[in-house]
Order: structure tokens, then C-alpha cells, then sequence
């Protein structure tokens, strides 16, 4: 019974105060938070999220930059991933050079059906164990992936691992910061 009339008591008040379609926005976006799945730490750095667009992503949680935002928004670079929608069609191929962990991989099988097919480019060994884990745990059969770094000309490299930017890491001398 108090409850309800605090209930009520709040409705008056934002009424008054011309708050209600805030309050009814505020409150859509809390229903969306709650039907989202929360994302799950498995242990040795890694979580599983789920994305906006339904794709279950393995993460490493050193990472600074693809990591919080994903774990945070289910989103990476929004404008881009809507580009992918608008663009990418069913019988498409699509080759995700530089893949990190799977997240363009994954939505380009996804858009690409299993008619079309994905091909997944990763240098960095652990990045690479995420992405492979990824299109498994997604059950995305159309898509290869391929554990080397894309380069101009066939030749051996050094590559530079970044702690804290781990997506970063890359054949050319990068610093840690």
C-alpha cells in the first residue's frame, strides 16, 4: 500500500513539474538495460558480451579501447557498424583485414549469409585465439580465418605488441602509451 502511494505521489509530482515524458524516455531506456544480457567475466582476462545485433563476443579485458566500449554499449563504432548493414547483402564476400577479436567478422557472416562468405585477417596471437573462439561460439560457418599480418610484399616481421591497446598492436613500431 505505500508503495502505491508513493507511486502515485510521484506521477503527481512529475506531472506538475511537466517531467512525465522524461520520466517515460528514462524509463524505456532502464527497460532496455534490464533486457540486455549482462556480460559475464570467464577468468585469464577474458569476458563474454553479447552486441546490440544479437553476435556473442569473447573480449580481452586489458584492452582499452575496444573492450570498455563493447562491454559498455554492445556497440563499436556505430557509424560504421551501420554502414555494414546498409551495405554489406546476403551472397556478399567480405574480407575483415586486421579482425582483433571478430566484431566486423562476425556482423559481416551475419549480413552475408551462409551464402556469402567472410574472410578474417589477424596477426596477433591472442586476438587471433579470440576471433577463432568467436566464430565458433557464433556458429558462423562462412567464415576463414587466417592467423597472419597483411603486408605489401612476403617477408618476415617484427611485430609489436601494445599492453593496454592490444587491437592496436601492429607490424609497424608503435608506443605503449
Amino acid at each position: 500500500m505505500r508503495h502505491n502511494l508513493v507511486s502515485r505521489a510521484t506521477a503527481l509530482v512529475r506531472r506538475s513539474l511537466g517531467t512525465t515524458d522524461l520520466s517515460l524516455r528514462l524509463d524505456a531506456v532502464e527497460r532496455e538495460l534490464d533486457e540486455r544480457p549482462r556480460p559475464a567475466y570467464l577468468g585469464d582476462h577474458t569476458a563474454l558480451l553479447q552486441t546490440r545485433w544479437g553476435g556473442m563476443l569473447l573480449i580481452d579485458t586489458r584492452d582499452s579501447v575496444l573492450g570498455p566500449a563493447l562491454l559498455l554499449n554492445g556497440l563499436w563504432e556505430t557509424e560504421i557498424t551501420k554502414w555494414f548493414q546498409d551495405t554489406l547483402r546476403p551472397g556478399h564476400v567480405f574480407v575483415d583485414v586486421g579482425a582483433n577479436v571478430g566484431y566486423y567478422t562476425l556482423l559481416g557472416s551475419q549480413l552475408v549469409g551462409d551464402g556469402g562468405h567472410v574472410f578474417a585477417v589477424e596477426a596477433h596471437p591472442r586476438m587471433m585465439e579470440l576471433l577463432h573462439r568467436n566464430v565458433i561460439v557464433n556458429g558462423r560457418y562462412n567464415v576463414e580465418t587466417w592467423h597472419r599480418a597483411a603486408w605489401s610484399r612476403a617477408e618476415t616481421l617484427k611485430f609489436h605488441v601494445r599492453r593496454h591497446f592490444i587491437g592496436n598492436s601492429s607490424a609497424g613500431s608503435l608506443s605503449d602509451h
